[in-house]
């Protein structure tokens, strides 16, 4: 599941606009597009949409359904907006385990890897994500990454901020990367005139 609708969420919780991760690590179309929707409050349709969307999921799961979220790139930017999805998910009835099930066992079963991939297990591929508090208590912690373990390799929040920070942005040359973020959703299927 691609759930769409959850970016709306961006304008109940402006606060990832001014992430330094979103200001630094994402392409500068992704950063502005994220501003732009941090900034309109979401709609009663809007949220009507996302209610439903999320009544279907909760269906499909109850009846049996393996479902995994995921996100289309570039429509959305994809590490964002799989915590827009889980924050949609779990505001409309799933539990913090359900929810993170769909983006760590549910996925690597529906492609065939949990043998090796989707549990923390001994002799398991395990990169591991690690967040200051207890998403099971208070989900809203889950996108308080303190650092990363991947490949054995420790990557820190604050580090890999640090690295990009003095990289060069130059502007696009003609409009804005607001306007280079319209351009990449044009004609798709799931955005206005698409």
């Amino acid at each position: 599941m691609t759930p769409f609708s959850a970016q709306c969420l961006l304008g109940a919780d402006p606060a990832p606009a001014d992430d330094p991760r979103v200001r630094t690590l994402m392409p500068p179309w992704d950063a502005a597009a994220v501003g732009e929707r941090a900034r309109t409050p979401p709609t009663g349709a809007q949220r009507a949409a996302l209610a439903t969307e999320m009544a279907h999921h909760r269906r499909l799961t109850a009846a049996g359904a393996r479902t995994a979220l995921g996100t289309d790139s570039p429509l959305v930017p994809p590490g964002l907006s799989l915590h827009l999805g889980l924050r949609a998910l779990h505001q409309h009835g799933f539990t913090a385990a359900r929810a993170l099930h769909c983006v760590t066992t549910v996925p690597a079963r529906l492609f065939g890897v949990d043998r090796d991939l989707g549990t923390v297990e001994p002799g398991k591929i395990a990169d591991l994500t690690v967040v200051d508090g207890d998403p099971f208590t208070d989900f809203g912690r889950l996108v308080h990454t303190m650092l990363v373990l991947r490949d054995g390799v420790v990557h820190r929040q604050g580090d890999l901020v640090r690295s990009r920070e003095t990289a060069a942005r130059p502007a696009p040359r003609s409009g804005t990367w607001l306007d280079v973020a319209h351009h990449l959703q044009q004609g798709s299927c799931c955005h206005p005139g698409g």
